[in-house]
């Protein structure tokens, strides 16, 4: 039995997300697998909840972009505890397994070392209309009319010791950057793409079925669904950039 490390941010807000997101991941997630849960939180009645299978690390809640800019920084905090799993998958926080999902879907196979997820806008554009970050000077560059997919930034993993290498580099990247005053227009998004773009060795490709936006009509069966924000108040309320008029009862 493979052990799987989910590594998951619910800072702030986005801890509304998370009874649902572990209680679909449990019934529906890699049945075969023995699955561990790596969470980074402020909420404490999520951290009141460590188990053998659920490890919590406290993580008070940043402004936007740094929880998700900073997301591979945080992951490599918990790095010897991680490092224990066979494989390591990344799932963003408004994400719903609507329907069983084996091992052999998504676990690299053979030479494959990483899988990652087409982003549903982008899977049928061309090259040209991809969100890359054109910014010369930032890491994550890449050029115009270069590069075959479009990959997006909310579920991938992989290997252990391959995607702990993923993490380490790109967490570089966006420090070196930043130091420069340089963010990528996409975050870790734009930062997962020019690696991937980089990357010479093989890897899965996933469709859009696991990262199916709420409401979307794509020809994709559902597989992760992808929540709808602005029936949890919206980005800017879950990023605590604005408050909202959404009910209590709305935002349990």
């Amino acid at each position: 039995m493979s052990k799987v490390g989910i590594m998951y941010i619910c800072t702030g807000r986005y801890s509304v997300f998370w009874k649902d997101f572990y209680a679909f991941c449990e019934k529906y997630f890699l049945p075969a697998s023995e699955k561990h849960y790596y969470v980074w939180t402020d909420d404490e009645n999520i951290i009141n909840t460590q188990s053998d299978r659920m490890h919590v690390y406290r993580q008070e809640v940043e402004p936007w972009p740094f929880p998700t800019l900073k997301r591979f920084s945080y992951f490599l905090q918990a790095k010897s505890d991680i490092s224990k799993m066979d494989y390591l998958i990344f799932m963003n926080g408004n994400l719903i397994v609507t329907q069983t999902i084996k091992e052999e879907e998504i676990f690299p196979e053979g030479e494959e070392k990483l899988f990652v997820t087409l982003h549903p806008g982008y899977f049928d554009k061309t090259p040209d209309k991809f969100a890359y970050d054109r910014n010369e000077a930032c890491s994550a560059y890449i050029k115009k009319g270069c590069g075959d997919y479009y990959f997006a930034g909310g579920f991938n993993g992989g290997r252990t010791p391959d995607f702990i290498l993923l993490m380490e580099e790109l967490d570089k990247r966006i420090t070196d950057d930043y130091a420069k005053g340089i963010i990528a227009i996409w975050h870790d998004e734009s930062q997962l793409n020019k690696y991937m773009y980089e990357y010479k060795d093989s890897y899965r490709i996933l469709s859009p079925a696991y990262l199916y936006p709420e409401g979307w009509n794509i020809p994709f069966e559902t597989k992760i669904l992808i929540l709808d924000k602005n029936k949890k108040g919206g980005h800017d309320f879950l990023r605590q950039i604005i408050d909202s008029n959404i009910s209590k009862d709305e935002k349990e």
